[in-house]
């Protein structure tokens, strides 16, 4: 349960540039595979800055002013490890004006998080880090996981994976050698041992061999191991069809050693059945071998419908893993392909990162990892591509170690950069701050959590907090770009997203603005005492309210931060305004 630190602290800088596409597949990889040598690095902490390159479709001026915003945000953090517990604090600022602060603990197995968004609320879960519950999958990658349900359920397949996520090659090559020292002992007690002559490319020959053809007693014997060993890196969803896998009679189990004997091959071939009577070919092949300082892994997995409508998952991976005692190295790729009726969906990881630990324990880490997700469907193919480049340092000191360097975070349709951002790392200039336990509702100038007057001056009706019971959402929809023929604004998005929230009502007195003035503000009843909320019992519509609360008061105080820049900096708010709009407009913000 150990908390895979770089992992959530890229994370975190990539929650402050907000509207960007994830790299969490990519950002979870570089952690991975970095994990053997951050182990004693706590705590950690950085101070990073942001800069847009790329942000389809915004011009470079309007990137300009992008910029000229971020050029005032500042993010600090801290992550400290005391064996399997943790504590995360995060601080985004802006010109030194808090735009939210969080902390996040892990203890006994426990999580809790409190943060200045969700005032007098602590956040708690026994499963996983509310945080990643709150944030979830970006869009992009909601609609990939959607996508293949759909998929699954118009092609009548059990195969609903989410191929960007349907293999995992660090997590899988671990958990193999952790799981298949059982399966290889019951292999060695069945089958007798016979010399072979089975060359593996890039392994070397296997020299002897234990090839076991089970019976039908044997298959359900040994059922739970092979299952452990074909569920290895795969999704959770996969996982849940591989347990109810049963084997044909036939089935073969087989390992293979060189002259040496040292094990070098597990190999499974035969007929798998799932729950509902449909079969699967199945070829499943882990090489591998290690000697010490290189360690070579090759994976070849095939499980095809025998009948019925097309439902093929292939994968196919290599990687190569260096580690001496000043320096290290891992080059690798998955390719996993799912094929459901006429659409196949496949997905490429790769990473190649290298570094080296100097006698003073600092650690240099620079490369790439990426992933390109690719669909063809009706002879078309489409991909996009997510690439995290990196050149970081982490360097101990007395009060524990400094990240700093630089990340580069890429997301390309084909060839062409959709978005590019790059953060600029060097040591804390101070300590995340933390909110204090029990973050209560400030009595100041800081407190964002808004109140809206209806039209009579009477307040408007309240959102129900993620603690009340979610109100059934029967209003329709209204498209407001539709209605107006304007393109909907950036706060008629975000309704759109939270429409489920709660009810919305709009400012008074907004006449001025240019175009479609906002949905409007919502009013959350923030509680007047600290309140417990247990993320693991929530329901969609209160974690949908809690989203919607934290978003509305950041985008309040980001709001209020940016009007208050000076004028060159402050532009990009009145992008599109007139003069006299811009005055009014920073009249109404000014009386916030």
């Amino acid at each position: 349960m150990n908390r895979r630190w770089l992992a959530w602290m890229l994370s975190l800088m990539l929650l402050a540039g907000i509207g960007l596409p994830a790299q969490a597949a990519d950002i979870a990889t570089l952690d991975r595979a970095l994990s053997r040598w951050t182990q004693g690095l706590s705590p950690v902490r950085f101070s990073a800055e942001m800069e847009l390159k790329t942000l389809m479709p915004f011009t470079e001026d309007t990137i300009g002013r992008i910029n000229g915003v971020l050029g005032h945000i500042s993010v600090d953090a801290t992550l400290t490890l005391t064996g399997e517990d943790s504590e995360t604090a995060l601080a985004i600022a802006m010109d030194g004006a808090s735009l939210m602060e969080m902390t996040e603990r892990l203890a006994a197995g426990a999580y809790t998080l409190q943060t200045t968004l969700l005032p007098n609320r602590t956040l708690t879960s026994a499963k996983e880090s509310p945080m990643q519950t709150l944030t979830g999958k970006s869009g992009a990658e909601a609609d990939e996981a959607a996508t293949a349900a759909e998929t699954a359920e118009e092609t009548q397949t059990q195969n609903a994976s989410d191929v960007t996520v349907a293999f995992s090659m660090l997590d899988g090559l671990t958990e193999m050698q952790a799981v298949y020292p059982a399966l290889a002992a019951s292999i060695t007690e069945i089958a007798a041992e016979k010399r072979a002559n089975y060359n593996i490319k890039g392994i070397g020959a296997g020299k002897w061999s234990r090839v076991a053809r089970l019976t039908a007693e044997q298959c359900e014997a040994l059922k739970p191991q092979l299952q452990a060993m074909l569920a290895c890196g795969m999704d959770e969803v996969y996982r849940g069809e591989v347990q109810g896998m049963t084997f044909a009679k036939g089935f073969i189990a087989a390992l293979y050693q060189n002259a040496d004997k040292q094990d070098i091959c597990l190999y499974l071939k035969g007929t798998a059945i799932y729950p509902d009577g449909s079969k699967r070919k199945l070829l499943w092949q882990w090489a591998f071998t290690n000697n010490g300082i290189r360690r070579k892994d090759n994976v070849k997995y095939e499980a095809s419908r025998t009948s019925g409508t097309a439902d093929t998952r292939t994968l196919a991976v290599t990687c190569t893993q260096e580690s001496r005692s000043d320096e290290y190295s891992i080059e690798g790729s998955a390719v996993t392909s799912l094929k459901r009726g006429k659409i196949t969906d496949a997905y490429t990881e790769k990473i190649d990162l290298s570094g080296d630990l100097s006698r003073s324990g600092a650690l240099t880490l620079e490369g790439y990892t990426s992933g390109k997700q690719s669909r063809t469907a009706s002879g078309e193919t489409t991909d996009t591509t997510r690439l995290l480049t990196t050149d970081l340092l982490f360097t101990p000191g007395t009060d524990g170690a400094r990240l700093s360097g630089t990340a580069v975070a890429q997301t390309l349709a084909g060839k062409t950069v959709q978005s590019e951002i790059a953060f600029t790392l060097a040591k804390a200039s101070v300590t995340a701050a933390a909110p204090a336990a029990g973050v209560q509702a400030d009595e100041g100038d800081a407190e964002v959590t808004i109140n809206i007057l209806g039209p009579e001056g009477d307040e408007a009706a309240t959102e129900p907090s993620a603690t009340d019971a979610a109100p059934d959402a029967t209003t329709p929809e209204t498209d407001n770009a539709s209605a107006s023929g304007n393109p909907p604004s950036s706060i008629e998005q975000m309704d759109d997203i939270f429409s489920d929230s709660g009810t919305q009502t709009d400012v008074e007195g907004s006449e001025y603005l240019v175009g479609t003035p906002p949905v409007g503000l919502t009013a959350y009843s923030v509680p007047q005492t600290e309140t417990t909320v247990s993320m693991d019992g929530i329901t969609e519509a209160q974690l949908q309210s809690l989203l919607a609360e934290a978003a509305q008061n950041l985008a309040g105080r980001l709001l209020l931060s940016v009007a208050s820049l000076p004028a060159e900096d402050a532009a990009l708010l009145r992008d599109g305004m007139t003069d006299e709009d811009y005055a009014a407009f920073l009249a109404m913000v000014g009386a916030l």
